[in-house]
Parts: structure tokens; sequence; C-alpha cells
């Protein structure tokens, strides 16, 4: 593993990304008023419930096949959640004037978590693949 991405980077980036949403959402610039309720609202929650479930997936330290699966499924689902955010995003974007940077800085940090997660699943496959 390059030094670069620190192992628990699903964390970081899970709370950069919650961080930057709430932000994005409440600027007039970005998500209008008139909007904040409906799509806004959606884009938080999705924010909210990809670090809720990367939480809960770390929180687990399998010693059991069956807390393994239990790992696995919080970490499909913010995998899950992440895709839905894309979509609403695009969405987002193709009703209200956001500027490219911000769109580019928001599907970054959403394609760079679904990555970490997906290696931090690859690393959980090869560690607990002997568990009973």
């Amino acid at each position: 593993k390059d030094r670069g991405e620190s192992v628990m980077e699903f964390m970081n980036t899970a709370f950069e990304l919650e961080k930057f949403t709430i932000q994005a959402c409440h600027r007039e610039n970005v998500i209008p008023k008139r909007y904040r309720l409906s799509k806004g609202m959606d884009l938080m929650r999705s924010a909210n419930i990809i670090g809720n479930n990367v939480v809960y997936a770390n929180s687990i330290f399998p010693k059991t096949r069956e807390e393994y699966k239990m790992r696995a499924k919080y970490q499909r689902s913010a995998i899950r959640e992440i895709q839905i955010m894309l979509k609403d995003l695009r969405l987002v974007s193709e009703i209200l004037p956001i500027k490219d940077t911000t769109l580019e800085e928001w599907t970054g940090l959403l394609l760079k978590e679904e990555g970490s997660i997906k290696s931090w699943m690859r690393s959980d496959a090869k560690r607990f693949k002997d568990l009973e």
C-alpha cells in the first residue's frame, strides 16, 4: 500500500463528504432555498447514511463469519448510498446551475469514498477469509 493513503481513508473521506454536502446544500448559489427541503435534504441524508454505515462497519471487528457478513453489509449499504447520491447529484445538476468546480469536487469525494470502501472490502475479504 502506498504511504499516501491511510488505511482509514474511508473514515476521513466520509467525514469530508458529509461536511462538504452540508456546506454546499446551505449555499444559495448551490442549492437555492426552494430546493433545499427536497433535493438538499436528500443529499444531506445520503451523506449522513454513508458516514453512518462506514462507522457501523468499522465498529465491527469480525471474529466470526457472521460478524464479517454484518460488516460487509454496512460497507455495501454505504456503496449503495453513494450510487443514490451520484444519481441525485446528476439530477440536481440538470435542474440547477451548479458550478462545474463544485460538482467535480462533490463527485470526486463520492468516487474517492467508493474506491476507499471497495479497497477496504478487498482487504477484509483477504483478512477474514478463514473465519468460521
